[in-house]
């Protein structure tokens, strides 16, 4: 989807550009629309509409939405939407995106138009941007996270995720922020079995309205509870249809050896064996390694997202999954992700004496002092860049970001997603490749349901994560319910990268010579660790050669812009 808002008078309306599958709106005007809807049935039902939701396109049922609800829709609509708006009866110009993120929607403001797009590069095409970098992100990303929408393509943001931008006439914009997680309602039931029969109900729900993509269904599995769970629901909803589900676990590549880690699990492969055997109708395919190499698979990433995030370092075992899965013809896939702050939360504060919580507390901030004494994100942008940049930049969205700064687990990683952009990057992955992407646990109903819920439905005594324990006793292994091991994908990460490590070299002595990269990068720190992987690459621990690979990803991401003038 893409086109050209007018927000001039009214006279200029013509201005106004709809893309190719835009759809017209009742009394003037039009909405363009990128959909796949989760809740059709429920959504028509709402709606009153006379035929059957076969009859309809999701982009339809958007504009319906829209036509009956103005901006606040989005309330109504659950699933991976966009929409952009003009709207010529009200006299107002509208662009949305679901509760979080999911499907991607950019803008860039100018003059009396506002261009969109849900491609990054498409907008800087269309819109006539110079590829000039905005130095705030890179700034945010040295305290660990983005704090807002602004993309590094100076003047593109993402449209925030759970919220309409409403632009009126002369291009004031207005925030209608129709969701958040805070307040969801409370949700009661008699017993401990209650909880547990909604919450499986709902989850078959929402895992079947995701089954209804286009090809064959695959999963990413692990040995976790949250790719776990999704598979033990899709196999047998499968099965009814005669379909088997394809599943695809990463390992470390033959004669690697993963770097060892306290409390996690390096190799996943025995673990989605034993839920594959348990559940039935999985096809298992081991996916082993990164085939052409993590920097190839980083490329890749940056050239579909053409932004840049903490996460995309380390997604290579990401990458090397999709690609399996594109190639063994998989039309729709599932995983686990964001599983950890909705399905599978422990809330462990809960289940812990106030004594001992203090104690814990206070052991994670060692370890984490400790840790980031060796490795942490303020070793790689340097310090004064990052005081430079920020001062005097306010907030884009200073309600949202204090409910951020002050919220507590689970809600300040939901709230992270929403500040920051939203979680559209996988699926921006997937789609390149010609596959939907699914994920169950960030479907806003269950997100819901599992903080509706009282937390001793969550952590009880000293048993955390009771909800899906509890829930799957029977249609997964025992062994995987207990566990708890945490996985760790890419385990093999650190030897990986120093097998590249001439061409991480290289990379860094170029980056070397532009004026942004040296006044933004701790350059010293970096090239000493390459230097020193390279000597040694059995001695490059996991945190370093995480942080290496993520000032390589900044490098080779800045050395795409075109201006090269110090922030």
């Amino acid at each position: 989807m893409h086109g050209c808002l007018s927000i001039g008078p009214a006279r200029h309306e013509e201005f106004s550009r709809q893309g190719p599958d835009a759809i017209s709106l009742r009394g003037g005007g039009w909405i363009d629309v990128r959909a796949i809807l989760h809740n059709r049935h429920d959504l028509v039902r709402r709606l009153a509409l006379a035929d059957t939701p076969s009859l309809r396109s999701d982009a339809e049922l958007v504009a319906e939405a829209y036509q009956h609800w103005g901006p606040e829709c989005g309330a109504h609509l659950v699933g991976e939407w966009a929409y952009a708006a003009c709207d010529t009866a009200n006299r107002r110009r509208v662009l949305s995106r679901d509760a979080f993120g999911l499907a991607p929607l950019y803008y860039h403001q100018k003059n009396d138009r506002i261009w969109f797009s849900d491609s990054l590069t498409d907008l800087q095409a269309r819109a006539g941007l110079p590829r000039h970098l905005d130095p705030v992100p890179l700034a945010q990303l040295g305290l660990g996270t983005k704090r807002d929408t602004r993309c590094f393509q100076r003047g593109a943001q993402a449209v925030p995720p759970a919220q309409a931008l409403v632009v009126v006439q002369g291009g004031t914009i207005h925030r209608v922020r129709y969701w958040q997680p805070a307040n969801v309602p409370e949700i009661r039931y008699a017993s401990d079995g209650a909880y547990r029969e909604a919450f499986l109900a709902l989850y078959d729900e929402v895992v079947a309205a995701m089954l209804d993509g286009a090809g064959p269904v695959g999963i990413a599995l692990s040995s976790g509870l949250d790719s776990a769970s999704a598979a033990a629901i899709a196999a047998p909803q499968l099965a009814l249809r005669g379909e088997p589900l394809r599943a695809f676990c990463w390992v470390p590549a033959p004669g690697a050896h993963a770097l060892p880690m306290k409390g996690r699990n390096s190799n996943e492969w025995e673990g989605a064996e034993q839920v594959a055997s348990h559940v039935g109708n999985i096809g298992l395919t081991r996916v082993s390694g990164y085939p052409d190499g993590v920097l190839a698979a980083v490329r890749r990433m940056l050239a579909v997202t053409d932004d840049l995030s903490n996460a995309i370092p380390g997604w290579g075992w990401y990458d090397s999954i999709l690609r399996q899965a594109a190639a063994d013809g998989v039309g729709t896939i599932l995983t686990g992700d964001f599983g950890n702050h909705t399905i599978s939360q422990e809330r462990r504060e809960v289940a812990v004496s106030p004594l001992r919580r203090i104690v814990r507390d206070a052991r994670i901030k060692w370890r984490r002092q400790r840790r980031e004494a060796i490795a942490h994100p303020r070793l790689l942008v340097r310090p004064d860049f990052v005081r430079r940049t920020l001062a005097g930049v306010p907030p884009a969205d200073p309600e949202l970001n204090a409910l951020w700064r002050h919220a507590r687990q689970p809600l300040r990683s939901l709230y992270n997603i929403l500040h920051s952009g939203g979680a559209a990057e996988t699926g921006q992955f997937a789609a390149a490749l010609g596959m939907r992407l699914g994920m169950p646990a960030l479907d806003r109903r269950l997100v819901e349901f599992c903080l509706g819920i009282p937390d001793d439905q969550i952590a009880r005594g000293h048993e955390t994560r009771r909800l899906i324990r509890h829930g799957f006793a029977g249609r997964l292994p025992d062994a995987i319910l207990q566990s708890r091991e945490r996985g760790l994908p890419g385990s093999d990460y650190a030897l990986a990268v120093a097998a590249e490590g001439e061409a991480v070299r290289a990379i860094l002595d170029s980056a070397g010579r532009s004026p942004i990269v040296r006044d933004a990068l701790n350059l010293r720190w970096l090239e000493r660790t390459a230097a020193r992987m390279v000597a040694d690459p059995e001695q490059l621990d996991a945190p370093a050669a995480g942080l290496l690979m993520r000032g390589v990803t900044y490098a080779m991401f800045l050395d795409s812009f075109d201006d090269v003038a110090p922030a």
